[in-house]
């Protein structure tokens, strides 16, 4: 599986990478099919008065890939 990892306006930690590694493995879990690449994009907005973050996981599949996006506060319940 190649994975690609874009962290902007932040400096993405051993701690946060370790989480979207179990997550990912996690979806594993619920497909049994081939994963051939996962694309995470993470974006916090410091300026914005919430400190919101948006998280992008595209996960290339055979088929159509399979893409969610979610906005919020911290990014353990964005990666649930």
């Amino acid at each position: 599986v190649r994975m690609d990892i874009q962290a902007v306006d932040f400096e993405l930690d051993q701690a946060e990478q370790q989480r979207i590694f179990q997550a990912l493995a996690k979806l594993r879990r619920y497909y049994s099919g081939d994963v051939i690449t996962a694309d995470v994009y993470m974006k916090q907005e410091e300026n914005h008065p919430a400190n919101e973050k948006t998280l992008r996981i595209r996960v290339g599949v055979p088929g159509k890939d399979a893409f969610a996006e979610d906005r919020g506060n911290a990014w353990a319940p964005l990666l649930k």
